[in-house]
């Protein structure tokens, strides 16, 4: 009898030890793998910064994580959430990916998933304006700012895009940037994107800036540093199609020797390197040294140590100030003596007749021979064309396939000019229409220096300078079929 209960109670162990064995076994049976894979497998032109998210098989307690260029990808971590950054991605690479699902000792291996980055796409910068409202604090001044009635007036005139200057002295500090100022930023670029034009954000330091950023090795660490956050933060935000991100313009006071350390060839590529680490899939745009005018762009700019094809080499063109810059004020400047002088001009025209009766005595001869100079040139249509000849020969001595993009151009606006000069109004309708032709014939794309600014697309005699209400009223049509936008 004794021997009976022994041998039930020993089955029943048995018997117990085994339902628990089969127990764990249907556990282990019961996690399935991972599924709902976001990106999907097979996806293409997948966003830059993309964050992978998954459905946990059930069961689950873990994830281990792989993911790399190569399947099934590198083994990334064991974690819980089912949500992973991979951090930044390569524009038009193909990244392979797989979710294992782990309960206790047991994993479950799951498929391989795959998706493809966007591929980089250079944006076009075809026909834009610039918005010439430079400011010195956060908030600006009056008059330093824009609104969407501006972007809405300038998309009405069929501009392609907006570009908008960035004061760096307002957002960066130390090695990084300044994150109370960072939202005035964000209302520039949301202003024009909100509006459906893509914006190319401009550093356009001043004098003192540059200086001690271009001129002091500790600043330009500092500017580094800047250019790592601020680029970082503008990625984060706005996609490749939205953003394009002019580096530097007019970044002159650099080291015309080769073998210093701040000549324009050694500073640059760094700033590059750093921006486009942050940046991988946006349009940068890169400068010529001197202003950022064409010889600085020809002669002091070496594209070989920058191996990208989603950038644009820039230059600035006011060629010649005795037209674009006449009679406007500026410190020391002869053009504030003149007046009418004419485009096209030609060998017969007499100097003295387009220089005001105001011009001081002793700097009259220095005037006289300005105009004479670009009156014997002369300049017409031909000399448009021929001014731009160094940029192809410097696009072709380097293989014929950089993207070439004129930054800034432009003449003054006669109502601008604070002496009584100026240029004659349809006088300067042909000039820009002329420029603009030049620089179409040779595929370079252009932002027009300015808006509503001193060298306005508006309308002169119509607009109000730097005013916070535009009126469609004070749309020029004579200047939209100069700059082919109409």
């Amino acid at each position: 009898m004794c021997r009976k209960w022994v041998c039930l109670i020993f089955c029943v162990l048995l018997s117990g030890i085994a339902y628990k064995a089969v127990g764990d076994a249907v556990a282990v049976q019961n996690v399935t793998v991972a599924g709902e894979p976001k990106p999907a497998s097979g996806a293409a032109g997948v966003a830059l910064n993309t964050t992978l998210s998954w459905t946990a098989g059930v069961g689950a307690q873990s994830h281990n994580v792989y993911f790399g260029t190569t399947s099934p990808g590198t083994f990334r971590g064991n974690q819980t959430a089912t949500t992973f950054n991979p951090g930044p991605l390569a524009a038009g690479a193909t990244y392979y990916w797989r979710i294992d699902e782990v309960n206790g000792p047991n994993t479950v291996i799951g498929p391989v998933w795959s998706f493809t980055m966007k591929v980089k796409v250079v944006m076009k910068l075809n026909r834009g304006i610039v918005i010439d409202r430079q400011f010195h604090q956060i908030p600006p001044a009056t008059g330093a700012t824009f609104t969407a009635t501006d972007i809405q007036l300038i998309k009405s005139m069929g501009s392609e895009f907006v570009k908008v200057i960035a004061n760096p002295a307002c957002f960066i500090s130390g090695a990084t940037i300044n994150d109370s100022n960072m939202w005035y930023l964000d209302y520039m670029v949301n202003t024009v994107v909100n509006q459906g034009l893509p914006v190319v954000v401009c550093i356009h330091p001043e004098a003192a800036f540059k200086h001690n950023h271009l001129g002091t090795s500790d600043g330009f660490k500092n500017l580094l540093g800047f250019y790592k956050y601020f680029a970082a933060y503008m990625a984060a935000r706005w996609d490749s199609n939205e953003l394009a991100f002019q580096l530097m313009t007019e970044p002159f006071g650099n080291s015309p020797d080769p073998n210093e350390w701040n000549c324009w060839n050694k500073l640059q590529p760094q700033m590059w390197q750093v921006v486009r680490a942050a940046m991988p899939a946006h349009t940068l745009i890169l400068s010529g040294d001197q202003a950022g005018i064409i010889d600085g762009l020809v002669n002091d700019v070496d594209p070989n140590l920058i191996s990208d094809n989603n950038v644009y080499y820039s230059f600035t063109t006011y060629y010649p100030y005795t037209f674009t810059f006449q009679g406007w004020k500026l410190a020391g400047a002869l053009s504030r003596w003149f007046n009418n002088v004419p485009y096209p001009s030609s060998t017969s025209n007499n100097p003295a007749q387009y220089i005001l009766p105001e011009c001081p005595n002793n700097l009259y001869s220095e005037a006289y021979n300005a105009v004479k100079t670009y009156c014997n040139t002369p300049w017409d249509m031909n000399q448009q064309r021929a001014i731009l000849k160094p940029i192809t020969d410097w696009n072709n001595a380097h293989g014929g396939k950089l993207k070439i993009w004129c930054a800034e151009w432009g003449a003054l606006d006669r109502q601008m000019a604070s002496e009584g000069g100026g240029c004659n109004p349809s006088d300067r309708i042909q000039f820009i229409h002329d420029r603009r032709q030049a620089f179409e014939e040779i595929n370079i794309g252009w932002a027009y220096w300015s808006y509503n600014e001193a060298f306005t697309v508006l309308d002169p005699n119509l607009r109000v300078h730097n005013s916070s209400s535009p009126s469609y009223n004070w749309v020029d049509k004579e200047m939209l079929h100069a700059l082919g936008l109409l």
